[in-house]
């Protein structure tokens, strides 16, 4: 038997492998069909940084944005949700800006959140259809994307 010290570790250890934390959910939790019309996102992204202790509430979220320009935060580690709204063109510049970051060609990495690596997932639906990739931090379009929702969750930073 382990000794007492230990067994809150290996008790949490196992959750975190199970996903039974809060927090630790390595896939992206968007219903399939919106409450209400409207509703649906058009862009979600969900970015951890990996097995890394930190406060800061970017390191590891879950973000979506509507067409209407509502949007979403929810930090996974540490910090409260938060909600807001920007004009309908800012949704669409975005998806512009995405898809000139080159999206299509970038490659997904499914793999990188099995490894523990940093990651970011990122699903756009357009009418087009519905396209979802894993990409490392280091991407620069990952980076862009980060600096974009630090600007719609706390403008001015």
């Amino acid at each position: 038997m382990f000794p007492a010290q230990k067994q809150p570790l290996i008790v949490a250890a196992a959750a975190l492998l199970l996903g039974a934390l809060p927090g630790c959910s390595r896939a992206l939790d968007i219903p399939d069909k919106p409450d209400k019309p409207g509703d649906a996102f058009v862009i979600a992204v969900e970015r951890s940084g990996g097995m890394l202790a930190t406060k800061d509430p970017f390191y590891a979220y879950h973000f979506t944005m509507t067409r209407d320009g509502s949007w979403k935060f929810s930090p996974r580690v540490t910090g409260k949700p938060r909600e807001g709204k920007v004009a309908a063109n800012h949704v669409e510049n975005w998806l512009k800006e995405i898809e000139g970051g080159g999206f299509d060609k970038l490659t997904s990495h499914p793999k990188l959140g099995q490894t523990d690596a940093p990651f970011m997932d990122i699903i756009i639906e357009t009418e087009g259809g519905k396209e979802q990739k894993r990409i490392s931090l280091r991407e620069n379009l990952s980076k862009a994307i980060d600096k974009k929702v630090i600007e719609f969750v706390e403008p001015g930073k």
